[in-house]
């Protein structure tokens, strides 16, 4: 029987059937398992079930730190290991093969910003959706990712930082120009605050972007090639400018080049729009936050891969050198879309981001 014909067959069967086959199946497997095979599993996906090589001391004082970090206006929540089934894949484009996926109707926590997103439209839907109701949480959580990394010294689980604001406002470009650098903000105090204890975080550098011009950007290129970029939306090393040749910078450090970057991008009907609109970015964030972090490398990156069908629009990556020189993204975040599908009003914004304390920790002792 091929593997069509079995999910044909799965497909007919009522689910609470299904579950609870699924249970005997799993109930009788474990039966006729012995404890060497146990300890032999335990061995052979190590990077799924061996602990972390980080302390759990120094994990507690590093979270500690955090929620130093935080404004009082956030909730600092202690999330579920569970979510419900879809959690990622329906309102983010994150594909269902990347989560762990239980037979009980739910999935281990894979993304902790949409599980943050879930009690904070809860919250929301509660006060009955009160106008001046914003909610702001924040979490620290191990999350499960079932798609392989790069890195051998990786392990598939590890530890996030991670932030949520969802509120309502008819007027949302101010607001959540405001709530991006208040996210911002918050990482970067934290390195900041990191960097006088055990870690040397160097070269901190943030890069804003916009999943708008990006895919106008993306629109502009042959069919081929829009696909060869998303075989490549993952590769740090892959940089579409050259490969496509685009005789432009494609990180933006300087309102003075806007306009002649967007007349070699864009058409001419679009390149005004665009012009303004990075004016515009450059104005209400990036000079704020140069202003806030004089010492912090800021700029516009034109060449983002990642992001696509998981932000609206407004995006950020946070990198940052350690002692071998070595370049990693930290932090990572945008606005989206999630609180307006969940709550069904287009009117409710969603503010989320996530910052790797596992990677942070790993890579950057000093």
């Amino acid at each position: 029987m091929s593997e069509i014909d079995i999910i044909t067959i799965l497909k007919s069967i009522p689910p609470h059937v299904l579950t609870s086959a699924l249970i005997y199946y799993y109930k009788n497997k474990v039966d006729t398992t012995t404890p060497n095979k146990l300890l032999k599993d335990y061995e052979m996906k190590s990077n799924f079930f061996r602990n972390s090589k980080i302390s759990l001391r120094e994990s507690a004082n590093n979270t500690l730190l955090f929620l130093d970090c935080l404004p009082n206006t956030y909730n600092a929540v202690d999330l579920s290991p569970i979510s419900p089934l879809g959690s990622n894949s329906i309102i983010t484009s994150i594909s269902q093969n990347n989560v762990l996926s239980t037979i009980r109707n739910s999935e281990v926590c894979a993304d902790p910003t949409t599980a943050l997103v879930l009690e904070a439209c809860l919250r929301r839907k509660e006060s009955r959706k009160k106008e001046n109701n914003e909610i702001n949480m924040a979490t620290v959580t191990r999350v499960v990712r079932m798609q392989k990394f790069d890195n051998p010294h990786f392990l598939q689980h590890f530890s996030l930082l991670a932030l949520a604001s969802v509120y309502y406002t008819k007027f949302d470009r101010i607001e959540s120009y405001k709530k991006i650098i208040e996210h911002i903000s918050i990482y970067i105090d934290f390195l900041f605050h990191m960097n006088t204890k055990d870690y040397s975080i160097k070269d901190i550098e943030l890069l804003l972007s916009s999943i708008q011009i990006q895919q106008e950007i993306i629109n502009t290129l042959p069919a081929n090639k829009q696909q060869e970029l998303k075989r490549h939306s993952l590769d740090d090393c892959y940089d579409f400018f050259v490969e496509n040749n685009i005789d432009c910078p494609s990180i933006i450090y300087s309102e003075d080049i806007i306009n002649n970057i967007c007349t070699k991008i864009f058409s001419i009907d679009k390149q005004h729009n665009f012009s303004c609109f990075i004016k515009m970015i450059f104005n209400d964030i990036i000079y704020d936050l140069k202003a806030k972090y004089p010492d912090i490398k800021i700029g516009f990156d034109l060449s983002r891969k990642a992001g696509m069908g998981y932000y609206k629009d407004i995006c950020f990556h946070l990198n940052a050198k350690n002692n071998n020189g070595e370049t990693y993204t930290l932090a990572d975040g945008g606005e989206a879309n999630w609180g307006a599908l969940l709550l069904s009003d287009m009117k409710e914004r969603t503010i989320v981001s996530g910052l790797g304390l596992e990677i942070t920790q790993q890579c950057f002792r000093k």
